[in-house]
Parts: C-alpha cells; sequence; structure tokens
C-alpha cells in the first residue's frame, strides 16, 4: 500500500484529466484487495501519461514537493520510477533473508 499511496500522492501533482483512484490506505484489508489498488495505481500513472507529450512532459509542475524542490513532469515520473525500483530492492533483501527467491531472480 505504501508504493500504491505514493504512486497517487505524487502523480496527483501531474494534474491531467484522469481521475485518481479512490482506495486509502485503510479501504485495503486482503491481499486482493492491496494488489487491486497497486494495479489501479499504476493504470493512473499510465493514464496521464497518455496525456503527456513530449513537450509536455519536460514543462515544470506548480506544486512540486518542498523535498523534491522545482520538478517537471518527467521528473516526478523518473522520481516514482525510483522510489519503486527502491522498495523492490529491500523487499528482494526481505525475501532472501527469509529464504525467498524474489520472482525477478527465478525469471518469472
Amino acid at each position: 500500500m505504501h508504493v500504491a499511496s505514493s504512486n497517487v500522492e505524487l502523480l496527483k501533482i501531474l494534474g491531467g484529466n484522469a481521475a485518481a483512484p479512490g482506495f486509502t490506505v485503510e479501504s485495503a484489508k486482503t491481499k486482493a484487495d492491496i494488489l487491486k489498488a497497486l494495479g489501479d495505481s499504476y493504470d493512473y500513472g499510465t493514464a496521464l501519461l497518455n496525456e503527456l507529450s513530449e513537450t509536455t512532459v519536460l514543462e515544470p509542475v506548480k506544486d512540486s514537493p518542498p523535498w523534491l524542490g522545482p520538478a517537471s513532469h518527467a521528473r516526478i515520473i523518473w522520481t516514482l520510477l525510483a522510489h519503486t525500483m527502491d522498495i523492490y530492492g529491500q523487499m528482494a533483501v526481505y525475501l532472501r533473508l527469509n529464504g525467498i527467491v524474489p520472482p525477478a531472480s527465478r525469471g518469472v
């Protein structure tokens, strides 16, 4: 849920016409709920990306978070990608410490 909610909150900064998913961290009670929220957050991102052109992706966003500083649409998107990779790296270590080979290492 951390990744799903982070995706949505940062993607909202991009603006756009796509409607943000309506889940909340508290609304996810089951694994299926969490996976749906994660999928919905990526679908939202895809819809917003489809609204951007080669020109508009480089334009600055109006309400960039203070911790990020001035940012273009592209920088917000890159930040989300980097965040997802960072979380995956943390999960891979957790899985390996518990004797589980991460899916990407299994060739799945």
